[in-house]
């Protein structure tokens, strides 16, 4: 059974990436658009887990959930890719270096990793909005 805890981790773990993706977007000149494409995925499934937390929080809901319930693989598989995301577009210290060194920040993914970054997001967006139709029928 998934818990609401879990979901509502990987939302703050997207709030975490939207925020990266915005320092980009303001510090990158290339890849902007990439950048925005990737970010807006992220609000996008965002917003849906934001709303499976708060029908898995609502005790009256809790009956009729039972495919919302049995989301706890597929919530643990989405955190670890954004987990694994998060890591290679995270700024951390290599920001302070490079400006250090003179060295401009560049979008560490290209055009393949976002494509296939995005298709696996809406697959999750998909699946979670899916289970979330079909538990309100």
């Amino acid at each position: 059974m998934v818990d609401p805890g879990t979901v509502l981790a990987v939302v703050q773990l997207a709030g975490a990436m939207i925020g990266i993706c915005g320092k980009y977007i303001k510090e990158v000149k290339n890849a902007k658009h990439e950048i925005r494409r990737f970010r807006h995925e992220i609000e996008a499934l965002r917003k849906v887990l934001k709303s499976l937390a708060r029908l898995l929080e609502n005790p009256s809901f809790s009956d009729h959930l039972r495919n919302t319930r049995k989301l706890d693989k597929e919530v643990d598989r989405c955190r670890s890719t954004l987990m694994d995301l998060k890591e290679k577009i995270d700024l951390g210290m290599t920001r302070r270096a490079m400006r250090k060194i003179g060295i401009r920040l560049k979008w560490p993914l290209d055009r393949g990793e976002v494509a296939e970054a995005i298709r696996s997001i809406k697959d999750y967006q998909s699946y979670f909005n899916s289970a979330l139709q079909i538990d309100q029928m």
